[in-house]
C-alpha cells in the first residue's frame, strides 16, 4: 500500500510542477510578445517624430492611470533617468535586451531595453501583478492539495489493496478447498475480463481437467472392483468347498487356507473401493439428523481397547459431548479407521490419545499416536487411493483407510489435516459449528 501511496504522491508532484512550469512559461512568452510590440511601436515613434515626441509619450504614459501596469523610462549612457520611471542602477548598467527586476519591492517587471540612435536608452516593461497573483494562487492551491494528497493517497492505496486482497482471498480460499480435496470447488468469475477474472477462468479450466482425470481414474478402479468382485466371490466359494473336504494339517489344506485369506483380502479391497466411491458420490450430510459424535467415539474405543491391550498400549480419551448432523455408520467407520491406523503404526507400550472438543467455530476431533509419523512431504499424498509409505509397504493394509476417512469428513462438511506429534502423527478433523455441529 505504501508503494501505491508513494507513486500517487510522486505523480501529483510531477503533475503540479509541470502545470506550474507550463503556465509560467506561457505567461512569460505572451508578456514578452506584448512588451516587444509596445517597444517597437515607441521605437517607430522615435524614428518618425524624433526624441522630443518620445520623451513626451514616456512622460504621459508614466502619468496615465489607465496604463499604470506599463513601465516606461528613458535614460542616458550614464544611467541617469531622462523621463519616466526611475530604475534601479543595475537595470541601467545591464544594457540592451530583456530584463526582469522589481522597483522598491513592487511587482516583478518584464522589460525590454532598446538603444536609440542618439546613444540613449528606452525601456518598455509590463508589471506582472496579475501573473504573479495567478501563480501565487496556483502555488497556494498546490500546497493545500499537497496536504490533502497524502490522505487521498492512503485512502486510494487502502481501497486498491483491499480490492486486490479480496480478489486474491477468493482465489486463496478456492485453492485451500481444492487442496483439502473439494475438487468441485470453482473460483467465482464476474465476466469483467480483468487479470483476476482471466486467472479465475484459467484456474477453473484447470480444475475441470483435473476433475475429469480424477473421475476417469476413479471410474476405472470402480469398474474393476465391481466387475471382479463377483468372479472373486465365486472363486472363494469354490476354494472353501475344496477346503472343506481336506483333513486339517495337510499341505493342501494349508495352501487353500492361504488362498482363501488372499481372496478375502482382495474382496475387502474391492468392497472398500466401492464404498469409497459411494461416499464420494453422496450429497452433503448437513440435512441428516444429528448424532452423538462422543458416543460413537466411545464405542470405537471400546471396540479397539482389547486390541490395544494385546500390544501393551492404551487409548486415552478426552471427550466433550458433541452433536453432528450426519451418517452414524460412516462417522463410526471414520473413527475406526483412524484408531486402527494409530494402533497399527504406534509404538508398543505407548498410548493413543483421542480428543473431542470445541475450538473456536469448529468441533475438533484429534487422534494422536507416538509412532514414526509421516514426513511432511507425504502428508497430502497419503489421502490418495492405495498410496502407502515405503516403510509400510510390507505391513498389513491396502492404502484405503485414510482416503475413506477423508471422504467421510468432506461429506460432513469438515476438514482433515495431518500434523507432527513429536514424535508420531496427530490427525486433526474440524467440523464447522455453522454447518450444524455443536457442543451438546
Amino acid at each position: 500500500m505504501m508503494l501505491v501511496c508513494g507513486a500517487y504522491l510522486l505523480a501529483f508532484l510531477l503533475l503540479a510542477a509541470g502545470i506550474y512550469a507550463t503556465v509560467s512559461a506561457r505567461m512569460r512568452i505572451d508578456t514578452r510578445a506584448f512588451v516587444d510590440a509596445s517597444a517597437e511601436e515607441l521605437h517607430s515613434l522615435y524614428r518618425a517624430l524624433g526624441r522630443q515626441a518620445l520623451l513626451e509619450y514616456v512622460v504621459d504614459g508614466s502619468r496615465d492611470t489607465d496604463r499604470t501596469f506599463m513601465v516606461y523610462s528613458m535614460f542616458d549612457g550614464q544611467g541617469r533617468t531622462l523621463a519616466g520611471r526611475v530604475l534601479p542602477a543595475s537595470v541601467a548598467a545591464a544594457g540592451p535586451g530583456w530584463q526582469r527586476f522589481r522597483i522598491r519591492g513592487g511587482p516583478r517587471i518584464e522589460a525590454q531595453v532598446i538603444r536609440l540612435a542618439g546613444g540613449e536608452y528606452l525601456l518598455v516593461g509590463l508589471e506582472m501583478r496579475a501573473g504573479e497573483w495567478f501563480l501565487d494562487t496556483m502555488a497556494r492551491a498546490a500546497g493545500l492539495a499537497l496536504l490533502i494528497a497524502p490522505v487521498l493517497a492512503l485512502a486510494m492505496g487502502w481501497a486498491i489493496s483491499g480490492w486486490i486482497g479480496h480478489r486474491l482471498s477468493v482465489l486463496d480460499r478456492a485453492v485451500e478447498d481444492v487442496s483439502a480435496g473439494r475438487l468441485h470447488r470453482r473460483v467465482p468469475v464476474d465476466g469483467s475480463g480483468d487479470a483476476f477474472d482471466r486467472i479465475g477462468h484459467s484456474f477453473n479450466e484447470m480444475l475441470d481437467r483435473i476433475g475429469e482425470l480424477v473421475d476417469s481414474v476413479r471410474q476405472v478402479s470402480d469398474h474393476i472392483a465391481h466387475d471382479l468382485r463377483t468372479p472373486l466371490t465365486r472363486l472363494r466359494n469354490r476354494l472353501a468347498s475344496a477346503r472343506a473336504g481336506l483333513p486339517e494339517g495337510s499341505e493342501a489344506a494349508a495352501g487353500l487356507d492361504a488362498a482363501l485369506a488372499d481372496t478375502d483380502q482382495l474382496l475387502q479391497i474391492f468392497s472398500a473401493i466401492l464404498r469409497l466411491s459411494r461416499i464420494e458420490a453422496q450429497a452433503q450430510a448437513s440435512d441428516l439428523p444429528p448424532v452423538r459424535l462422543d458416543a460413537l467415539a466411545r464405542d470405537a474405543v471400546d471396540l479397539y481397547a482389547p486390541i490395544a491391550a494385546e500390544r501393551g498400549m492404551r487409548i486415552d480419551v478426552d471427550l466433550e459431548p458433541a452433536r453432528l448432523p450426519g451418517d452414524a455408520d460412516q462417522l463410526f467407520q471414520m473413527l475406526v479407521n483412524l484408531i486402527d491406523n494409530a494402533l497399527k503404526y504406534g509404538q508398543d507400550g505407548d498410548a493413543v490419545r483421542l480428543l473431542l472438543r470445541q475450538e473456536g467455530e469448529a468441533v475438533r476431533l484429534e487422534i494422536a499416536d507416538r509412532g514414526d509419523g509421516i514426513p511432511e512431504a507425504e502428508r497430502q499424498r497419503v489421502f490418495d487411493r492405495f498410496h502407502r509409505l515405503d516403510a509400510h509397504r510390507g505391513s498389513e493394509g491396502n492404502g484405503l483407510g485414510l482416503p475413506l476417512a477423508r471422504a467421510i469428513v468432506l461429506r460432513h462438511g469438515g476438514q482433515v489435516s495431518l500434523h507432527d506429534n513429536a514424535p508420531g502423527l496427530r490427525v486433526r478433523i474440524d467440523f464447522p459449528v455453522s454447518g450444524g455441529a455443536s457442543i451438546a
